[in-house]
């Protein structure tokens, strides 16, 4: 999923956003830090409660089904409310 790092709500189509996974094979979290797992690790998304997110902290959007990567958050220079990406 593909969402606003800043409000979680998924991205629209073909929008760049935080890459967000889910699943069987994701890993539970650090070993007794349960503030930053659950920053991480469990995340709830609006609209779409009973199933936890991994913010993977990489960013991309989804074109034709694809996932395309474009950069990490940690990358951003916020000027006069603009996000860049330097890359």
């Amino acid at each position: 999923m593909i969402a606003d790092p800043d409000t979680l709500m998924p991205a629209s189509h073909e929008q760049v956003g935080e890459i967000l996974v889910s699943g069987l094979s994701v890993a539970m979290g650090y070993w007794n830090n349960e503030a930053l797992n659950n920053e991480i690790f469990r995340v709830i998304i609006p609209g779409r409660e009973g199933k936890t997110w991994l913010r993977t902290g990489d960013l991309g959007f989804i074109y034709e089904g694809e996932l395309y990567i474009t950069g990490r958050i940690k990358d951003i220079i916020i000027i006069r409310g603009r996000n860049y990406y330097p890359q």
